[in-house]
């Protein structure tokens, strides 16, 4: 039973090869144009993105929107928000930095 099953799995397998017994690369036609076309007309977003960065970087906007980025970048870290559902702690607890790891 099993070799039988074998053997359709592998003339199946066969049978789906072109005559040359190898995979073929596929081919593509060109079918030409059918009906009227137009140019994009949406303006490239890459070229938006950067044209806007320059802008942003000429007026100062940028500094400011970086200078923003850090400040609540660090608050966050250094007074990260509560966690829901728990109670904020009553007593402080500190731990030697020996129990950490290695220095």
């Amino acid at each position: 039973m099993m070799r039988s099953a074998a053997i359709l799995m592998l003339a199946a397998t066969v049978a789906t090869l072109p005559a040359g017994g190898i995979p073929s690369a596929a081919s593509a036609k060109d079918l030409g144009v059918r009906g009227a076309t137009w140019a994009i007309a949406e303006p490239d977003l890459l070229e938006e993105i950067e044209s806007r960065l320059l802008e942003m970087q000429r007026s100062g906007e940028l500094a400011r929107f970086e200078s923003e980025a850090r400040d609540r970048a660090r608050r966050t870290l250094e007074e990260p928000p509560p966690v829901p559902g728990r109670p904020p702690a009553r007593v402080g607890c500190s731990f030697p930095r020996s129990s950490y790891g290695p220095r």
